[in-house]
């Protein structure tokens, strides 16, 4: 009995089946000319789509690097600007330093005269 297998059927009867014919071969499947053609196309689509993909994020990458430098430009200049604030404040019981400041500003006392004066040309 070798290379034959039993099996039974509805019935109950016994029938034979050849060894051969229950491990028989597959074909690998080939694709027709056009399929195979959609699927090239459909790769390069797809490949087309992820090099734009990559592109927009680049983009997206450079812009935030700008944004990033520029922001980081803005918080140099409030530190410094916070720097001369704490000076001021530091100076705040001192009147010859308020003096100075409201003399900047264009005030005067009472008593005296502001003269203002252009440029030559």
């Amino acid at each position: 009995m070798t290379g034959r297998l039993r099996s039974t059927t509805a019935t109950g009867k016994a029938k034979k089946v050849s060894a051969k014919t229950s491990r028989s071969k597959k074909k690998t499947p080939t694709l027709s000319r056009g399929a195979s053609t959609l699927f090239i196309i459909i790769a390069l689509v797809g490949g087309l789509q992820a090099l734009l993909m990559i592109g927009i994020e680049a983009n997206r990458w450079l812009r935030s690097q700008r944004e990033i430098s520029r922001l980081e430009a803005d918080i140099r200049g409030l530190k410094q600007e916070a720097a001369e604030l704490e000076a001021i404040i530091a100076h705040k019981d001192d009147a010859q330093y308020r003096e100075q400041l409201a003399r900047l500003q264009g005030f005067v006392y009472p008593d005296e005269n502001l003269f203002v004066t252009s440029p030559r040309r």
